[in-house]
């Protein structure tokens, strides 16, 4: 789930910190990030909201202002 890296990294978390702040282990931070979680429930995405201090809406969307994306390159 790339949104969840871009907003994790935004706030200078590693997973470690992230998984530390949800109660969870690297490994499921990592599971899910990459993928290998591909449709996490809404428990799981609560808990990530709460530990990034962000709603779930803030993790299923992109932003659509380029400024507040971290795809897109300022020249």
């Amino acid at each position: 789930m790339q949104r969840l890296r871009e907003l994790r990294t935004k706030q200078g978390l590693s997973q470690t910190d992230l998984a530390a702040r949800a109660g969870w282990g690297k490994s499921r931070v990592c599971d899910i990030e990459s993928g290998r979680v591909p449709n996490p429930n809404l428990k799981t995405m609560q808990t990530v909201a709460d530990a990034l201090g962000v709603e779930v809406y803030d993790l299923l969307v992109m932003p659509t202002h380029p400024a507040e994306r971290s795809d897109t390159v300022t020249v």
